[in-house]
């Protein structure tokens, strides 16, 4: 973390890489190397390196360049790469591959990105074109042409399991889930459309089983764990220590003024 400042452009981004002569890959607009390196950007803001603060002004540099998510996705960089030992021809050439294509493993990180930081739209309308290749049986990695076509189209479908990464990441971004070996951080991104979520499918740590609702929308206000009261929590997160949950554990967090009606009755 030390060295990070190190690969910090002074608008808060992150750029790819530095020469030992102190000559840097991924300053957008520069006139060499001046592309924007989507993926450490994305990572950055999805895995918390950073802080709100940055993860904001990385944000803002993302949405200020158009070009960078075409058709939803976010391709690996734009524009076009100036730094590769070979002429981008080929799968080499832009918009494809490593330069310019897009990513379904890296969609996922900057869909939990959009989520981190209150982007729910964003991460809507990449949901939104993942449906386009799911209902064509399409679901290949990497996508080519900036993100709008597969990798391999002359298949009679496509099937890869980095595919279902931004669709999972649309149900993981809702509540984060910071694992730890003391337990469980859970830090609710609810779109402010939803005034009740009711999870009925589980998540897992060990051998716990996680039923998580929520009713209401703002802070968290209360919450309870298999109708009882928990304490554990403050107005952004709430703690599972392990010891502590439940091996099922029904987990109801009221946000605001919310009040939860159940489909199924809360087992204690």
């Amino acid at each position: 973390r030390k060295g990070l400042p190190l690969l910090t452009t002074r608008d808060g981004y992150f750029f790819k890489s530095l020469d030992p002569d102190g000559v840097r890959h991924g300053v957008y607009g520069a006139a060499r190397y001046g592309y924007f390196a989507a993926t450490p950007n994305v990572d950055a803001i999805c895995f918390r390196v950073v802080g709100r603060a940055q993860a904001e002004k990385i944000y803002d540099k993302i949405a200020s360049i158009p070009g960078l998510r075409p058709y939803g996705f976010v391709i690996a960089n734009y524009p076009s790469l100036d730094d590769m030992y070979t002429s981008p021809k080929g799968i080499w050439r832009f918009g494809e591959w490593v330069n310019g294509g897009a990513w379904s493993t890296c969609e996922a990180r900057a869909v939990l990105a959009y989520y981190r930081l209150g982007k729910y739209k964003d991460a809507e309308r990449s949901m939104e074109k993942l449906l386009t290749f799911a209902r064509r049986f399409r679901m290949d990695n990497p996508f080519t042409d900036f993100g709008n076509a597969v990798y391999q189209p002359k298949q009679p479908i496509n099937l890869t399991y980095d595919a279902f990464g931004p669709a999972a990441a649309l149900v993981r971004g809702l509540f984060e889930y910071e694992y730890s070996a003391a337990g469980l951080t859970l830090v609710p991104h609810i779109p402010t459309g939803i005034t009740e979520l009711e999870q009925l499918d589980p998540v897992r740590i060990g051998r716990k089983r996680l039923y998580l609702s929520t009713a209401g929308r703002g802070r968290i206000t209360s919450v309870t764990v298999n109708g009882r009261p928990w304490k554990f929590f403050t107005d952004r997160t709430i703690f599972l220590p392990y010891v502590r949950t439940p091996d099922a554990a029904h987990i109801v967090i009221s946000l605001g003024k919310g009040k939860f009606c159940p489909l199924r009755p809360i087992s204690t």
